[in-house]
């Protein structure tokens, strides 16, 4: 009995001793967003936040040389405002605060389940208390989880264990993450249009009502309401799309005005970007949606022009 009681004392320890060695590997891992956030390394005077219309379509770099700010690019693929939101806090937490804040918005991102909370990026952050409760709200699995040695890691092993030894790798190599080389920018490798867009519109030749969830709207207000809150100035943008895109979307001038409205009652202003003569042209564009890499060049410079009176 006793025997048996050691034997499992041992495995406790053991996963313990495992899951720690897991989590200090995940610390290590810069390219793994949130880690390099809670590194405390990072130091932004221009931050962007936003979905992957930031992260693959917005170069720090070029921004930085034409405007003399220090950038970061904190956008992630697919994450919701809800997500952007607690990667803010996070930011706040470890890092100084950046004298501008701009974040990518589009009627787009009103739908209910179009972008989404990766609760995972937060298991370092469990026992604290803003990230408890976020977690809580969307994902009870995992902070239950997340009181038994490695089960964590089990549950999100084809994504958390992965970067967790990239992390230690890099740890034992003394390296720098490809994130903190290219300050958070995940540059697209696609160069030419792809025919999705083509199916797309073959298969809704009358054009597409996206429903607006008004939770997702009110999702926008606190994140507004959080960054007022901490003396951040914040500028909304919306980055751009494919004009043959933007004409099948049959009620976003019904959609456009309710972003406007919420914009000036927070007192953040609202640039329209999805115009620009980039939005002409199918050459700068992977997909409907996103920029290659000529276009984001273009625009992250253009961009960092129409923004210069809002960052002197």
């Amino acid at each position: 009995m006793k025997s048996a009681f050691f034997f499992l004392l041992s495995l406790l320890g053991l996963a313990w001793l495992t899951e720690w060695v897991l989590d200090f590997g995940l610390s290590q891992n810069f390219d793994f967003k949130s880690s390099a956030v809670a590194s405390g390394k990072l130091r932004a005077e221009a931050l962007f936040q936003g979905s992957s219309r930031v992260a693959l379509m917005l170069n720090p770099v070029i921004f930085e040389q034409k405007t003399g700010l220090a950038t970061y690019n904190l956008g992630l693929n697919g994450n919701s405002i809800e997500h952007q939101l607690a990667l803010l806090h996070l930011w706040l937490q470890h890092n100084p605060k950046p004298k501008v804040l701009f974040l990518e918005i589009s009627p787009e991102y009103l739908q209910q389940s179009n972008l989404g909370f990766y609760s995972f990026y937060f298991v370092r952050q469990l026992r604290e208390p803003f990230f408890k409760e976020a977690v809580r709200r969307k994902n009870p699995e995992l902070l239950r989880a997340s009181y038994v040695p490695l089960l964590k890691y089990a549950l999100y092993n084809h994504t958390l264990v992965p970067e967790a030894l990239a992390g230690l790798g890099r740890w034992f190599q003394r390296g720098a993450g490809e994130d903190e080389l290219k300050k958070g920018f995940s540059p697209s490798p696609f160069v030419r249009f792809d025919d999705t867009f083509d199916r797309f519109r073959s298969l809704n030749p009358d054009g597409f009502v996206a429903e607006t969830d008004t939770g997702k709207l009110n999702g926008f207000g606190r994140y507004f309401r959080y960054a007022n809150a901490q003396g951040l100035r914040v500028v909304a943008y919306e980055a751009p799309v494919l004009n043959e895109y933007l004409r099948l979307h049959r009620n976003r001038a019904d959609q456009l005005p309710r972003l406007d409205s919420l914009c000036r009652a927070e007192g953040v202003p609202f640039l329209h970007l999805d115009t620009t003569g980039l939005g002409r042209d199918r050459r700068y564009f992977y997909n409907a949606n996103h920029l290659n890499a000529e276009g984001t060049d273009r625009f992250s410079s253009r961009l960092a022009e129409r923004l210069s009176a809002f960052i002197r």
